[in-house]
């Protein structure tokens, strides 16, 4: 069993090795501005606004922050103003019967 295991860790070591090697050469044999190129004659292809769609997109992270702040200054009872009139009446009623059981 332990010979198993010895063999498993050079084979996971050794394609670690190989997994890295070919990573770091595929990245240094690439510029940049070839694979902007291919991206961008892909989507002339495809009729695609690429570019323009990539500049103009917002971070997830940027986004998130953006409907926080937003929600944030939006005051409370903003909302409870969109309940139609029954729905106020309902729950007038519960918050009625609540106090009543609460004496």
């Amino acid at each position: 069993m332990d010979g198993f295991e010895k063999s498993f860790e050079d084979v996971d070591v050794r394609s670690e090795y190989i997994e890295q090697s070919i990573n770091s050469s595929t990245a240094a044999g690439m510029p940049e501005e070839q694979v902007e190129s291919l991206l961008q004659q892909v989507a002339d292809e495809h009729g695609l606004e690429f570019q323009t769609k990539m500049n103009a997109a917002v971070p997830f992270t940027e986004l998130a922050t953006q409907q926080q702040q937003q929600a944030a200054a939006q005051p409370q009872m903003a909302q409870v103003g969109s309940l139609g009139e029954a729905e106020e009446d309902q729950l007038a009623e519960r918050l009625r019967k609540l106090r009543e059981q609460s004496s």
